[in-house]
């Protein structure tokens, strides 16, 4: 109970500091030029908290809101973590994926499982993953280049190696290793409607 008070007490002062620097909006109608067009304003002007005459402007309050953490992914600012392999700032919603429903819903399930920086540390690999040359020769070329270049990276893969598309053994379609369900027999591939029928 004496640490939820402590807690509480430490985010009120934190909050008082924080009130003292963030713009608050003034309640009062007011007009003000704009490229010699009037524009009316209410409950919307930026004034500062000292109460000086000059309106703040909208990139000051921006850049103060962006002190907040925030999942580097969705941009989430609540319930987060920080990765073990880059100490970023994610979602902790790992418990919110179902067991074998291959759901990409959770932030930091898709950084951990689908990402060479997650790779990388798990392996525990020197160095950048970028320059690894170990992550590169364990992973085939085009699984290499999606891993470092979706959408679950914070920092993408600056010039990918070239790769040739992977194709069905049996329909010659193109199969996108990253995005769609394949089926691997030797180093054979099936896309899953030609390993359905076969």
């Amino acid at each position: 109970m004496a640490n939820q008070t402590r807690k509480s007490q430490s985010e009120r002062d934190l909050e008082r500091r924080l009130n003292k620097l963030l713009i608050q909006p003034d309640k009062r109608r007011s007009y003000h030029r704009k490229s010699e067009s009037r524009k009316y304003v209410r409950d919307n002007e930026l004034k500062p908290v000292n109460g000086g005459s000059k309106p703040s402007s909208p990139r000051k309050t921006a850049n103060l809101s962006q002190t907040q953490p925030r999942c580097g992914l969705c941009g989430n600012t609540k319930h987060l973590t920080k990765t073990p392999c880059c100490n970023q700032w994610i979602c902790d919603d790992e418990d919110q994926y179902v067991l074998f429903s291959f759901e990409r819903n959770s932030c930091y399930r898709n950084h951990s499982r689908y990402t060479l920086c997650a790779s990388h540390h798990e392996e525990g690999h020197y160095g950048r993953w970028q320059d690894c040359k170990k992550c590169k020769e364990a992973i085939e070329t085009e699984m290499y280049v999606w891993y470092g270049t979706n959408e679950y990276n914070f920092e993408k893969l600056e010039n990918p190696p070239a790769f040739k598309p992977t194709r069905c053994k049996k329909c010659n379609k193109i199969i996108h290793l990253g995005e769609e369900g394949h089926v691997m027999k030797g180093n054979d591939y099936y896309c899953m409607k030609c390993y359905v029928l076969r």
